[in-house]
């Protein structure tokens, strides 16, 4: 078994037969740290909008296995690509109801309903009517689910219908609407680990975006249109717009995001994930 520990500023990778100690002695330093540990982990299942351009499937995000930011068709079989844990999801938001953003999870109770064990309850949060309907499409997809997930899994849902600071099942989060062309959409600003996360759905650039960022450590926000000015959504410059008006502490992560002309100049601060991609922090 190998050992890594940090000496000054590098990552030394000690083999099985180095004493530590003799490296820490050479080095002329006196100890050795152990490699700082990362609260947050955020895995893109899917990075794209709508039509799934660019080699991009639609969004769908994941934190630290226990939150997933709206469930795409692509939540069921990307989780299995990257031998994700179902059994440690326990809340999902949902941003608004158009297709991309919540018709996987029909998916998800099929596998929840066959397949997967969950020991706690699953906690879905989401706009106006959200049970109703969730269990509509479900049961439209796979008849019959709905029932036989009572024995398995039990479900609470959370109707989010104004701006406020709630507490599900021991979370607690803040929501505020935001602007999707008149279509009923929140943004949630989440604490996990020792971070705050802001997700946008999908929304133009307007003051609930604002409102969501001012307190976040990462807004995580969409790029549906690079290029064009689309009521309802985001284009870079709306996000350069954006960017000017933050503190530059305020990571921003794009996500949902259409088809780009050229290369986006990326930054500690400006990052733009692909498929599958996973950051930690």
């Amino acid at each position: 078994m190998n050992v890594f520990a940090y000496i000054g500023e590098y990552l030394i990778n000690i083999p099985e037969h180095q004493n530590s100690e003799d490296l820490t002695e050479r080095s002329g330093y006196t100890e050795i740290t152990e490699i700082p540990k990362h609260t947050l982990e955020i895995v893109f299942l899917g990075t794209g909008n709508a039509f799934s351009m660019a080699n991009r499937y639609w969004g769908s995000i994941l934190l630290n296995e226990r939150i997933l930011l709206d469930a795409s068709p692509i939540v069921v079989p990307h989780m299995k690509h990257l031998n994700r844990d179902f059994s440690k999801l326990e809340y999902i938001f949902l941003t608004h109801f158009h297709a991309d953003h919540f018709f996987g999870l029909p998916f998800l109770f099929l596998d929840f309903a066959y397949l997967q064990t969950l020991g706690h309850p699953l906690n879905i949060i989401g706009p106006t009517k959200v049970e109703e309907k969730i269990t509509h499409v479900t049961n439209l997809g796979f008849s019959g689910v709905i029932e036989k997930l009572k024995n398995r899994l039990k479900i609470n849902y959370f109707e989010v219908t104004q701006a406020g600071t709630y507490n599900v099942s021991g979370l607690k989060f803040t929501a505020i609407p935001m602007d999707h062309a008149g279509t009923e959409a929140y943004g949630y600003r989440i604490p996990v680990g020792d971070k705050t996360v802001a997700y946008t759905g999908d929304t133009d650039l307007c003051a609930g975006v604002f409102e969501l960022a001012a307190k976040t450590d990462i807004l995580i926000i969409e790029l549906s249109n690079p290029h064009d000015d689309v009521p309802g959504h985001m284009s870079l410059q709306k996000i350069q717009k954006l960017r000017e008006r933050l503190s530059p502490d305020v990571q921003i992560i794009l996500n949902h995001v259409g088809l780009i002309s050229g290369e986006i100049t990326q930054d500690k601060n400006l990052i733009l994930p692909k498929d599958l991609d996973v950051l930690e922090f």
